[in-house]
């Protein structure tokens, strides 16, 4: 028998720790308290609630008992469960200004890399939108998904199958499992309001976020997305949000992300497209990227927000802190 190799296995350990740590790190918006919240603003407008009212049959809504779980459990917990497993979060991101099979996520260390897609069962990469609808194009282009079974498509399947089967066990299955894939899209339309989504900036999700107190021996939740934390520390921003109407009219499935699938033309008006233009996300502010090797440093460069310099610059301080950090102002 061989002599174990001590040595070998340390390096291995810590590759997996490092993969586990920085892969829950790029989760999008909290995923045990944000998304939910997110879904269950999303989900609680009367149009909706009409619908599973007087066109299901579901008298109480969103309250609506399916099994041990309501209406709004089994989207809340879709939107939890897109997270897992662990890398998933690969293909969250969508860079709206490329076409969309090459707008996937690109700056994620090389170990992610092997680890979520290299070594077997291979996870193929895909942008955001792909992975949520199976398009590769606004008008067209449909693709299947290796692991996917909870996008929109399956999502219609099961209500297809919820509403055809004459079993109710069955029916009862069908339902959870549509209401399910509806919460994990949905948890896909919320990451397009993250700047570091749809900027593939991945590397803004290693920033050091400090040991809290109620997390002094879990490295995992040091790290992390500043944005995204500071909305988890601050639930009032979602349960004091205002529910927008798009400014499209009679849009494609497609168009809530991204309303162009070429490099160019008039400003877009999915999510993707308005957040990439208004918004930097850490390591796309100009200045920020100079430590980073070449092949990051050039991923991080896009055309707006423009610095004019100058003008709209302001001091204040880092939200939760007394650290003064500049900031500039699109008003």
């Amino acid at each position: 028998m061989k002599p174990i190799n001590i040595k070998l296995i340390v390096v291995i350990s810590s590759m997996i720790f490092l993969c586990n740590l920085y892969m829950q790190s790029a989760y999008s918006f909290d995923d045990v308290e944000t998304h939910p919240r997110l879904t269950k603003k999303s989900a609680d407008r009367k149009q909706f609630i009409d619908y599973l009212k007087y066109q299901l049959d579901f008298q109480n809504g969103l309250d609506h008992q399916i099994k041990d779980n309501t209406v709004l459990d089994w989207l809340q917990k879709g939107s939890t469960d897109e997270d897992h497993p662990m890398c998933r979060a690969s293909t969250h991101f969508h860079n709206p200004l490329l076409p969309w099979d090459q707008s996937y996520m690109t700056d994620a260390p090389w170990w992610i890399n092997m680890w979520c897609r290299d070594v077997p069962p291979a996870w193929q990469q895909f942008s955001n939108i792909t992975w949520a609808t199976g398009y590769t194009t606004r008008f067209g282009n449909y693709i299947d998904r290796e692991r996917q079974d909870m996008g929109w498509k399956d999502a219609r399947t099961y209500f297809y199958q919820a509403l055809t089967t004459t079993t109710p066990v069955k029916r009862d299955d069908y339902f959870v499992k549509t209401f399910r894939a509806v919460g994990q899209v949905l948890h896909l339309i919320e990451d397009m309001a993250v700047p570091a989504h749809v900027r593939n900036d991945f590397q803004s999700h290693l920033s050091f976020n400090g040991i809290k107190e109620n997390s002094p021996i879990n490295p995992l939740s040091w790290f992390g997305n500043p944005f995204e934390y500071y909305v988890k520390l601050n639930p009032s921003l979602i349960s004091a949000a205002t529910p927008g109407i798009p400014a499209f009219v009679n849009p494609m499935l497609t168009d809530f992300w991204d309303t162009t699938d070429t490099v160019g033309g008039s400003p877009g008006l999915g999510l993707a497209e308005i957040v990439n233009r208004s918004y930097f996300s850490d390591q796309t502010i100009p200045g920020n990227n100079i430590g980073l090797s070449d092949k990051y440093y050039n991923v991080h460069m896009f055309p707006l927000p423009q610095l004019v310099t100058g003008m709209y610059d302001c001091v204040d301080n880092l939200p939760e802190t007394n650290k003064k950090t500049r900031y500039v102002s699109r008003n």
